[in-house]
């Protein structure tokens, strides 16, 4: 049982970021002041790397990164589970059904025709893997 702290770090400031015999001072800092994102500068870099969010370790916090930011899509309490796989396939299916109702929209399965049905299980095994991966 803990946290988890989500950062962004900017991989044009590796050189910096390296070279940087406080960075994990400013790193333990940045971190203790949660709450906010926290900007991290090092070397030449403003924001070589940025504190995004903390979390506790049973929950599941969906982002999208993008054009040097993340930002946090939404966040859900997971339910207990011995099967590590099984819990992060249902995290993510319960993430987009609370953010779909959150946006206004439904999310249900899709209903096949028998013959769309083979090519559905080899594109599920597709999915399958990647989310194992």
């Amino acid at each position: 049982m803990g946290l988890n702290t989500v950062i962004l770090l900017l991989n044009d400031a590796l050189e910096d970021i390296r070279n940087d015999m406080k960075l994990g001072e400013k790193i333990a800092d940045a971190i203790s002041k949660s709450g906010q994102p926290q900007k991290i500068s090092c070397g030449g870099f403003d924001e070589a790397l940025r504190v995004v969010e903390i979390h506790h370790e049973s929950n599941t916090v969906l982002l999208a990164a993008g054009s040097n930011t993340i930002d946090i899509i939404g966040h859900i309490s997971s339910k207990p589970t011995t099967d590590k796989q099984d819990l992060k396939q249902k995290s993510v299916e319960t993430i987009l059904q609370k953010i779909s109702r959150d946006l206004g929209y439904s999310v249900s399965t899709l209903k096949l025709n028998r013959k769309d049905g083979d090519e559905c299980q080899e594109l599920k095994g597709c999915l399958k893997k990647l989310v194992n991966s």
